[in-house]
């Protein structure tokens, strides 16, 4: 007797670099995707009391003399992950 083993390999695209709520839909159409990746990143206080120079949270942003805006800083807005879900869910997959 023998035993004949098969293995499917499936590879997902995922679309990532440049999605935001302007184009998703559009990408979504034009390529099939059923999945993408956003950072859909927004800029918030940080609410800082101490700030240590050596330590940077996130992507900080540069003040003119190259030092770090550590009282604000980019992260996920939970605004853009909502509306880019949205739209993600009318799009026809």
């Amino acid at each position: 007797m023998v035993l004949v083993l098969c293995v499917y390999v499936c590879v997902r695209v995922c679309l990532a670099g440049g999605i935001t709520e302007r184009n998703l839909r559009r990408v979504l159409d034009e390529t099939g995707a059923s999945e993408f990746h956003a950072s859909a990143s927004g800029c918030r206080d940080t609410n800082m009391s101490y700030v240590n120079a050596v330590v940077q949270l996130g992507r900080t942003s540069r003040h003119v003399d190259n030092t770090a805006d550590v009282t604000h800083v980019r992260c996920a807005d939970r605004d853009r992950v909502h509306s880019l879900v949205s739209i993600a869910r009318q799009a026809a997959f």
